[in-house]
């Protein structure tokens, strides 16, 4: 099970949630999944120190190509504090991923249809560390959930739609 989180490494972006949750995955008991933080920023060294314990079960990719990041995961994670227009949920909504996301700015706006995320409340590593087993184990279900609302998302965020979206914007009076 191959479970990531996409985004710069900023303070609003809450990554430390992320690697709390692996520890009360991990320790006392192993389970069978890998993590990843894919991106790159400020906090990237203090991250690393911070999950120093953890081995390899939590890799650190940088900037990757996000095809490749997609095809590979089966979870998406968001723990940001604040978002506003969620790019790398919207993403792995169009590959037809599962996500748990803390309930914040436009996450809840996109995916109010959609029975394929999980909430968490912000800061709750515990909560994180729950619904992360929660959808491992139930992982099917969710994946086929995603690939309904897969169509859904494409067609809310296809360039053609934005294009007229904002076209439309602009030739209002």
């Amino acid at each position: 099970m191959n479970v990531g989180t996409i985004g710069r490494l900023t303070k609003i972006k809450n990554h430390k949630m992320f690697i709390d949750a692996i520890c009360c995955l991990m320790y006392p008991q192993k389970r069978d999944m890998k993590f990843f933080i894919i991106g790159d920023g400020e906090l990237r060294s203090e991250l690393e120190q911070q999950s120093f314990l953890l081995g390899d079960c939590l890799i650190f990719t940088g900037w990757q190509d996000m095809i490749e990041v997609y095809r590979n995961l089966d979870i998406v994670v968001c723990t940001s504090n604040n978002e506003g227009t969620p790019v790398a949920l919207i993403e792995a909504a169009v590959f037809g991923l599962p996500i748990i996301s803390t309930n914040v700015g436009g996450v809840k706006d996109i995916f109010k249809d959609s029975e394929s995320i999980l909430y968490v409340m912000k800061n709750d590593y515990g909560d994180l560390a729950d619904a992360i087993i929660k959808m491992a184990k139930n992982i099917e279900v969710y994946k086929n959930k995603a690939n309904e609302f897969r169509k859904v998302v494409y067609n809310r965020f296809r360039k053609e739609k934005l294009i007229e979206n904002i076209k439309q914007l602009y030739e209002k009076e």
